[in-house]
């Protein structure tokens, strides 16, 4: 009886292993806002909006637990045009707190572009946004 209940458990780590591995894969971390997002290399991906409203584009939500109430999120992109990034605070329960926009242009090159933010709570969700400010068919590039 025992060695039947040690071989259970030697088996159920075994089969379990690979799946642990597996669920680890990471999956994207942008997300398109009427647009498609495609991953172009190891860390750049591609953004394509579809030009059929204006503030569309992608978002990303920090993985961070947060210590301070003063963030400065930034992100990395290249492209042509003007843009707005919007800082957008949630709470728990997906319910908006506040959000802070600023209009970026961007050009072929890759810029940072850092938001000093002070959030309402620790436990907040902070959504980081790039949109188009008009009705616009585009494609920009973020990583």
């Amino acid at each position: 009886m025992k060695k039947q209940f040690i071989l259970s458990i030697l088996l159920f780590v075994l089969f379990s292993f690979p799946l642990q591995l597996m669920a680890r894969e990471e999956g994207t971390k942008y997300f398109g806002v009427n647009a498609t997002v495609e991953k172009v290399n190891q860390d750049e991906y591609a953004v394509k909006t579809k030009g059929e409203k204006k503030e569309e584009g992608m978002v990303y939500t920090l993985p961070e637990e947060f210590s301070s109430l003063q963030i400065q999120p930034s992100i990395n992109l290249k492209g042509n045009g003007k843009y707005l990034l919007v800082i957008q605070e949630t709470d728990a329960r997906g319910t908006f707190i506040n959000e802070k926009k600023m209009p970026i242009t961007l050009t072929n090159n890759w810029q940072t572009f850092s938001v000093p933010y002070k959030m309402k709570s620790t436990t907040s969700q902070i959504d980081v946004m790039v949109l188009t400010t008009t009705k616009t068919k585009t494609a920009f590039f973020v990583k």
